[in-house]
């Protein structure tokens, strides 16, 4: 096995964790027949963003912040955003199915830049 596999292997293992820890949020949400609140939409919002990006690692970061219990701080203005509006828990599953369904990145990809 090469370098390059090896490496594609790492990635797409690092890839399904944050996948893995989108998906638990997700259930935990729905499992509680609600509606994720602004924090949680914020932080699946950028878990996404960070999944499409490659950057799986800090993907699983933002899906655990998501999870924080209620004592966390709401005075945010990012939680003002209007988009996170339109995140509610369908939006979200939506979004993981078709994260699902993306390739896996050998790079993380920041705009024009792929970082190695």
């Amino acid at each position: 096995m090469s370098v390059i596999d090896d490496r594609l292997q790492i990635r797409a293992a690092d890839r399904a964790q944050a996948l893995g820890e989108i998906a638990a949020v997700l259930a935990m949400v729905d499992g509680a027949q609600r509606e994720p609140d602004p924090w949680e939409r914020l932080c699946l919002l950028r878990a996404f963003s960070l999944i499409s990006a490659g950057c799986y690692n800090l993907a699983v970061l933002e899906a655990r912040d998501a999870s924080l219990p209620p004592t966390r701080p709401v005075e945010d203005d990012r939680l003002a955003e209007p988009v996170l509006v339109h995140c509610d828990l369908a939006t979200l599953f939506d979004a993981l199915q078709e994260a699902m369904g993306e390739e896996v990145r050998a790079y993380p990809h920041l705009g024009p830049v792929a970082l190695g």
